[in-house]
């Protein structure tokens, strides 16, 4: 199985993230900091293949709600297909697996695909973290069996559970020497109902004669509660009457007072009249002085406006106002334009100044006089052309001058040169000839000393033969060194012959051949001189030409003579801009003096309105005079139209006050004449006793609600008042006497009750162990049930031992090709320093050897050590063969304690492992991430910071 694709819809902090586990890499990395949610993603591949989690479905649900869930796109068994899982109503989550031909299928077929892998399983040996590796540590010797038997066989977890329930669920149906289990203790009860069976007919006399009683004291019970039912009832009557009675008889004094009263009210009187009477008298006084406060302000704004209609202007004359300033607007337009076309001008005349500085030596003379056309421009062009081709022409000439000059030049220092080589060469043959001899010469020397003193020695010896011999030696080697030199010796004279002659050939200035080259090269130059002087003479004739052509053009531009043309380009565009300057100059001039031809008329209409208006036109803004006299006379009519709207809704109010005066007397006269009175104080006294009877009745309805509150039964209600306003009773003796008998009675009904409670546990002892019939099925039960436990027992067993039997099969067969798996990558990873380790079959016990023989429980070795041990073994069971399939392993943090050079070992075993099976790494530590690239190329990063893959 290979993951190519995870994607989160939404789980945990991730959502619509994918990432992409397609590429064929020895290594897949996850790295991010804590808090990145490098766990929410392994979560999630475990919860889209196995399902979720029951404990963490409330802490990676999505926090804003959506599709809670994930897929994984996997290749598996030569095929690829999309498992995806959410959470809907199932804990687990519905599941749904999809082909590449489009079929689909559910959670059986997904299980039948998985061929018995469960979570567990998974989890024990594909899912190797920091928390399983302390957890592995934490096993005893036994343990560390067990868990290798249950994660390295199929299913083996729930075998070993499965054994376990087993063995308890026999020992809890029978041992031998067990007293509650549950064979032995039937057997006991079964006993026991046979003794007690004897015993019962006795005990049915017993029970006959108790329950005669319990039925005596049953019938007493009930005349007792009747009895204590009534005394409870009156005491509750007059309970009440205790507590109502100063509600009672303020009630009945309230009542009292409001019949005197009703006997002297009035037949009639409005409802709240005198609240009435008083407020639409206070009204109508108020608006009456309003209305006489709002006739005095009309007639002062009357006045005011006669004054100010006085001083209008005529219609005529605001007409031409009007009129002249509607025209101002245009006039000021005309003012903006005609200060414009002063700007424009100036602007202008600065810019013939510029052209006048960039041109100092000449005058506003020479740009008037200039007469340029586009013929004569395209005579200049010409004129330029011509000149820049005679410039070439002369140009060149020049450079074959000296190219003349140069080639006579080298041609001497060559020859010079040649000589200086040769004259070089000769004396290094000299001095070499001389050397040589002189090494000849000292040769010729050793070897006639050495002839010598070996004749001599022979000599003296009297050995002739061996002084002949060296005679003959040096004889001959003399010969040959004396050859040598001669040689040595023509080779130097002739290498001086031939330095003296090269010595008189110089002297002589050059040998005839080198004088005859010599010759030929000079004639051949000065044909090239005379060339060049003739192709001069022609240039010369054509500049002269050129010269005339220039003044002539000169004469008819009337343009001042320059040596410099370039002075002339920069002059031409000058002149022709000139020509523009002084025709827009000229344009704008004129429409200047149009501008303020009709300002003027403009302002000498103004001023003559001005002066019908009756001011004076010696002001300089005499059109801010007209503007401030117009908008004045229309302030003036506005004002005078707000105050006439004004008046209007004065007078409206006027009548207003009145007309409400009017009402309220009206109002008023209606109450008086209801009442059937015609002055106001006897209205006020009517009114004053009907509000004194309101109050009266008011707390007389009160008190009635409270007692109908307090006792809602209106029979009840009757009696109660009639007992308490009756003279002759005593509430509190009443009472009294009642408590006093209700006493009594509860303690003869608690003796009752104590003695049919007494009798009552008689009975149910002496009936608590059945009747006889009962005792007998009870006996025939209970054999039927020790014989189902037995079999059951039995079966269990049998059960037991098939599952020892197998387990035996897989520690011979399994486990030692895991162990030795395991014990190979060990030795590996620490580098030979331990060589073995074992787990003996059928053995609580496991050990490593150190390559000293020394052995080890696991617990006794350092904490690296261990995990490294660990390691090994779990990642033996990863790699076994046993799987028919390769699972992924995901690794999470597994090398934060362990040292570097063993984390390099391990990353080798990991690139191991990883052939043909697919490695997820996940860690915060960006050294680990390092090590692994500096290890292998062949590694996917997945940074979780920002879900983008790198």
């Amino acid at each position: 199985m290979r993951l190519k694709k995870v994607k989160a819809h939404g789980f945990g902090k991730w959502r619509d993230t994918e990432w992409d586990l397609s590429a064929d890499s020895r290594f897949t990395v996850f790295l991010g900091e804590n808090e990145t949610g490098k766990s929410s993603v392994m979560q999630l591949i475990h919860a889209v293949l196995f399902g979720f989690a029951k404990e963490e479905v409330e802490r990676l649900k999505p926090r804003n709600g959506g599709n809670f869930g994930g897929s994984v796109e996997l290749e598996m068994d030569g095929r690829t297909l999309t498992v995806e899982r959410t959470h809907r109503q199932r804990i687990r989550g519905e599941v749904t697996v999809k082909y590449e031909d489009g079929r689909t299928g559910g959670e059986k077929e997904w299980e039948a695909i998985l061929q018995g892998l469960d979570s567990a399983t998974f989890k024990g040996i594909f899912h190797i973290d920091l928390n399983g590796l302390e957890h592995l540590q934490r096993l005893s010797p036994g343990e560390v069996n067990r868990y290798l038997y249950d994660a390295g066989m199929s299913g083996g977890q729930a075998l070993t559970k499965l054994e376990k329930k087993l063995k308890q669920r026999a020992d809890d149906y029978y041992t031998p020497q067990g007293k509650v289990k549950p064979v032995n203790r039937l057997a006991k009860e079964w006993e026991k109902t046979e003794s007690e069976r004897a015993l019962l007919a006795e005990k049915l006399d017993r029970i006959s004669e108790k329950r005669r009683l319990i039925s005596d004291y049953e019938n007493r019970l009930a005349e007792q509660a009747d009895q204590e039912d009534e005394i409870n009832q009156r005491l509750r009557f007059f309970e009440k009457a205790s507590a109502l009675e100063t509600i009672i008889r303020d009630w009945s004094a309230l009542n009292k007072k409001r019949d005197e009263l009703a006997r002297k009210r009035p037949d009639r009187f409005p409802v709240n009249g005198l609240e009435r009477f008083e407020r639409w008298q206070q009204l109508a006084e108020e608006k009456k002085a309003e209305a006489a406060d709002k006739q005095k302000k009309l007639a002062e704004k009357k006045q005011l406006l006669a004054k100010e209609e006085n001083l209008l202007l005529t219609d005529q004359l605001r007409l031409e106002m009007s009129n002249a300033l509607e025209k101002k607007a245009e006039i000021m337009r005309l003012y903006d334009n005609r200060a414009t076309l002063s700007k424009d001008i100036e602007q202008l005349n600065r810019e013939k100044k510029k052209l006048l500085k960039a041109h100092p030596d000449t005058s506003a003379d020479h740009f008037n006089a200039a007469v340029i056309d586009a013929q004569k421009l395209q005579q200049f062009d010409r004129l330029k052309n011509e000149r820049v081709q005679l410039k070439s022409k002369e140009e060149q000439l020049k450079m074959k001058a000296e190219d003349i000059e140069n080639r006579v030049a080298d041609n001497q220092e060559m020859q010079e040169e040649a000589k200086r080589q040769e004259k070089n060469y000769l004396a290094e043959e000299n001095r070499l000839a001389k050397q040589q001899e002189k090494k000849a010469n000292r040769k010729i020397t050793w070897i006639l000393t050495g002839t010598v003193l070996a004749a001599g020695i022979s000599l003296v010896a009297a050995d002739l033969f061996i002084a002949l011999m060296a005679l003959a030696a040096g004889t001959a080697l003399l010969f040959s060194a004396y050859k040598e030199k001669r040689e040595w010796l023509d080779r130097r004279q002739r290498t001086e012959d031939t330095l003296s002659k090269a010595d008189q050939q110089s002297a002589q200035e050059s040998s005839p051949p080198l004088m005859a080259e010599k010759a030929i090269n000079e004639k051949s130059l000065q044909q090239e001189k005379e060339q060049i002087e003739l192709e001069r003479e022609r240039l010369a004739k054509q500049w002269s030409e050129w010269e005339d052509a220039f003044h002539n053009w000169l004469t008819i531009t009337q343009l001042p003579f320059k040596d410099d043309l370039g002075w002339y380009d920069h002059f031409i565009p000058n002149a022709r801009k000139w020509y523009e300057l002084e025709d827009r100059i000229e344009e704008l001039t004129e429409d200047k003096q149009q501008t303020e031809s009709q300002i003027e008329q403009g302002e000498r209409s103004a001023k003559q309105i001005v002066q019908k208006a009756g001011n004076t036109t010696d002001q300089e803004d005499f059109w801010y005079t007209l503007y401030k006299q117009y908008d004045r006379d229309e302030e003036r009519r506005r004002e005078i139209a707000k105050q006439q709207d004004l008046l209007t809704d004065m007078i409206e109010q006027h009548d207003e006050l009145e007309e409400k005066y009017n009402h309220y007397r009206a109002k008023l006269d209606e109450l008086l004449t209801y009442t059937g009175v015609t002055e106001e104080n006897r209205f006020r006294s009517l009114g004053e006793l009907e509000k004194h009877y309101e109050d009266i009745d008011y707390r007389c309805q009160e008190q009635e609600i409270r007692l109908s509150s307090a006792i809602p039964d209106k029979d009840e209600r009757e009696k109660i008042t009639a007992a308490v306003l009756a003279e002759h009773t005593d509430i509190d003796k009443e009472k009294q006497h009642l408590h006093e008998q209700s006493a009594a009675v509860f303690t003869e009904k608690e003796r009752l009750i104590k003695e049919k409670t007494e009798t009552a546990k008689e009975v149910e002892t002496l009936e608590q162990d059945g009747t006889y019939e009962e005792i007998c099925q009870e006996k025939k039960r209970l054999e039927e049930e020790v014989n189902k436990l037995l079999r059951e027992w039995a079966v269990m067993q049998a059960a037991l031992k098939m599952i020892g039997q197998a387990k035996r099969v897989y520690e011979q067969n399994r486990q030692p090709a895991v162990m030795e798996r395991a014990e190979q990558l060990f030795i590996h990873l620490t580098e030979g320093r331990y060589h073995r380790f074992f787990a003996p079959l059928g053995e609580e016990t496991f050990y490593v050897e150190r390559n000293d023989g020394e052995r080890f429980e696991p617990a006794d070795l350092s904490r690296g050590t261990r995990e490294i041990l660990y390691l090994s073994l779990r990642l033996a069971l990863a790699d076994d063969d046993a799987f028919e399939r390769k699972y992924p392993i995901i690794m999470d943090e597994i090398l934060v304690n362990i040292d570097a050079v063993r984390r390099k070992k391990l990353i080798e075993a990991f690139s191991l492992i990883s052939s043909g099976r697919q490695l997820l790494f996940f860690t915060c530590h960006r050294n680990l991430y390092k090590e692994i690239k500096n290890f292998t190329d062949d590694h996917t990063l997945h940074l979780l910071d920002s879900a983008v893959q790198r």
